[in-house]
């Protein structure tokens, strides 16, 4: 059965996970930075950001993990069908 449109787009492809991992220790220094200067516009954008990084690079990761396991152990189906299989859970 095939995918609804739109529904497996390669996107885990497009995730550069090294560029995520890059920005996370430079959104940790701008909150350390604006707890120093005790400046809440530096803090909370900066803690957003982190969160949203480090959600996206652990969801990417975990993602790309399953994907090997599930083509590592011989599967049939091609990896966008595991995919929609994945989002039809």
């Amino acid at each position: 059965m095939g995918c609804p449109v739109g529904a497996c787009v390669p996107v885990l492809d497009d995730i550069s996970i090294g560029y995520l991992l890059l920005l996370l220790p430079g959104f940790a220094l701008w909150v350390a930075y604006g707890v120093a200067a005790g400046n809440l516009a530096l803090i909370v954008p900066n803690i957003v950001a982190f969160a949203v990084g480090a959600l996206t690079a652990w969801w990417a990761l975990r993602l790309r993990r399953e994907g090997a396991v599930a083509q590592g152990a011989g599967s049939a189906a091609s990896g966008d069908e595991a995919r929609c299989r994945h989002l039809a859970r």
